[in-house]
């Protein structure tokens, strides 16, 4: 019977990019905790950053995003700031509704916390939006499961 246990040797370190990744993590998430408890989840090839169980942000290669909707993204313009973009290289990207966050409110948490309290309200209003068509899309979709009445042919 052959032995399926790991071969011993040095134990795995990480790269120095996933050090500076994970340092930038733990200083975003350190300056957003004075405002509330947020936690991080892995997502899509980044992290997502969550208050409670709502995501408002976003961290992919060492850039912070957050949540936007039609009030909120004019602040996000006004800076020049764009949108997180997803796709392939060389075909259509699709833009989400996460821009990229001023670097200027890095270091200052009070801006920071602002911002972020903005894309907290975004968040929410996405979701408050969902829930009111969610009952619709429901009964939209009993309804095209039913069939019309079969005719009956008169003889």
């Amino acid at each position: 019977m052959r032995d399926r246990s790991p071969p011993i040797g040095k134990p795995r370190r990480a790269t120095d990019v996933d050090a500076e990744r994970d340092q930038f993590i733990s200083f975003v998430t350190d300056q957003l905790r004075r405002w509330a408890p947020v936690s991080v989840r892995r997502l899509f090839g980044g992290q997502g950053i969550y208050r409670g169980e709502r995501m408002f942000a976003f961290i992919r290669r060492d850039t912070l995003y957050l949540r936007t909707d039609d009030i909120n993204r004019p602040d996000f313009m006004a800076a020049g700031m764009g949108p997180l973009r997803v796709g392939k290289p060389g075909k259509a990207r699709i833009a989400l509704s996460y821009h990229e966050a001023p670097a200027e409110i890095l270091d200052e948490p009070e801006q920071l916390v602002q911002w972020a309290e903005r894309a907290f309200a975004a968040a929410l209003r996405r979701d408050e939006a969902k829930a009111r068509r969610a009952p619709r899309a429901r009964r939209a979709a009993r309804n095209r499961t039913r069939r019309p009445p079969l005719k009956r042919r008169k003889d």
